[in-house]
C-alpha cells in the first residue's frame, strides 16, 4: 500500500515497497556509496527520470532537451563547414553551445540543443553521422516531468 506526503516545494511524496534480490541489492548499494547520494529513495528517482527521458528520446514523443558534446578533427576543414552549416541551420533549436580546444588536432564542441522530439533526434542524427567526429554522444537532459 502507497503513502502519500508531501515535499517541501508542495509536490506529493509516494511511498511504497520495492521487493529486490539482496544481492542486487547489495551491489546498488554499494554504487550509491561510490557516488554519494543521500538515500536509495534519491538514487532511484534518478534512475526513473533518466528511463523516462531516454525513453521519451527513443519513441521521439514530445519536446526534448539533448546536450551533446563533440570532438572534432580540426585538421577536416569539410567537416568544419559542414558543423557550422548544422549549427546555423538548427536556428532556435540551438539554446548554446561551447568550444575549447583540446589539443593540436582536437577540439571539444558541447552543442545543446531543445526541440520537438522527432525534430531535434533527425538534427542530431544528422550532425553524429559526419565523417569525421572523433566522438558524438547525444545525452538526454528532458523532458524535465516530475
Amino acid at each position: 500500500m502507497a503513502r502519500t506526503r508531501k515535499t517541501p516545494e508542495g509536490g506529493d511524496l509516494v511511498r511504497f515497497g520495492v521487493a529486490i534480490p539482496k544481492g542486487l541489492l547489495k551491489q546498488f548499494d554499494a554504487k550509491l556509496a561510490e557516488a554519494k547520494y543521500a538515500s536509495r529513495s534519491e538514487a532511484l528517482r534518478d534512475l526513473v527520470r533518466a528511463h523516462l527521458a531516454e525513453e521519451s528520446w527513443t519513441g521521439s514523443r514530445g519536446e526534448q532537451t539533448i546536450v551533446l558534446p563533440l570532438v572534432v578533427d580540426v585538421r577536416r576543414p569539410e567537416l568544419i563547414r559542414k558543423l557550422g552549416e548544422l549549427r546555423r541551420e538548427a536556428g532556435e533549436q540551438m539554446l548554446t553551445a561551447l568550444q575549447m580546444r583540446l589539443n593540436a588536432r582536437e577540439e571539444l564542441q558541447i552543442w545543446v540543443l531543445r526541440g520537438g522530439g522527432h525534430t531535434l533526434r533527425e538534427r542530431v542524427e544528422r550532425i553524429v553521422g559526419l565523417r569525421g567526429l572523433v566522438m558524438a554522444k547525444p545525452v538526454v537532459a528532458g523532458p524535465a516531468e516530475t
